[in-house]
C-alpha cells in the first residue's frame, strides 16, 4: 500500500526523497519505469504534465492479492492545481509484482527502513473506468 501511495503521489515538497525511497523497493521492470518516467527527456514527466504547484493526493480503495507475489490495488488519484478551484479524481488499479528479498539489503539504514526486504518487481497502472 505505502509504495503505491508514494509512487503516485506528486508532491514536489517531499518529491525527492519520496521518489528515492520508491526506487530503494524497486528492482527491475519496476525500477527502469520510475526512472524513465521521472527522466527530464520523457514527454510525460511529471513537472512538465503538472507544473510545480499541482498536487496529486492518492486514497487506497482496496488490496487483492491476486496470486503469489501479485496484487491488484485499487486507487484514486485526486488532481489539485493552487489557482482552480476545480480538482479531478479518478480511479485506477495498479498490478504489482513483488519480492521479498532480505538478504540484499546491506546497509543498517536499508535495514531499518525495510526490514522484510519487501521489493516490487514489475507495476502497471490501469484507469478502472473508460472516460467519456
Amino acid at each position: 500500500v505505502a509504495y503505491v501511495d508514494d509512487r503516485e503521489t506528486y508532491d514536489l515538497t517531499d518529491g525527492e526523497q519520496r521518489i528515492n525511497s520508491v526506487l530503494n523497493r524497486s528492482d527491475g521492470d519496476a525500477a527502469r519505469t520510475l526512472r524513465d518516467l521521472w527522466s527530464s527527456t520523457n514527454e510525460d514527466y511529471p513537472i512538465t504534465v503538472y507544473g510545480r504547484d499541482a498536487k496529486i493526493e492518492v486514497v487506497i480503495k482496496s488490496v487483492n492479492q491476486i496470486e503469489r507475489g501479485v496484487a491488484q490495488v485499487r486507487f484514486t488519484r485526486t488532481l489539485r492545481r493552487p489557482r482552480d478551484t476545480r480538482t479531478v479524481t479518478r480511479s485506477y488499479v495498479a498490478t504489482v509484482g513483488y519480492d521479498f528479498q532480505p538478504e540484499t539489503r546491506q546497509r543498517l539504514q536499508d535495514v531499518w527502513a525495510n526490514p522484510l526486504g519487501f521489493v516490487v518487481t514489475s507495476y502497471r497502472v490501469d484507469a478502472e473506468t473508460l472516460e467519456n
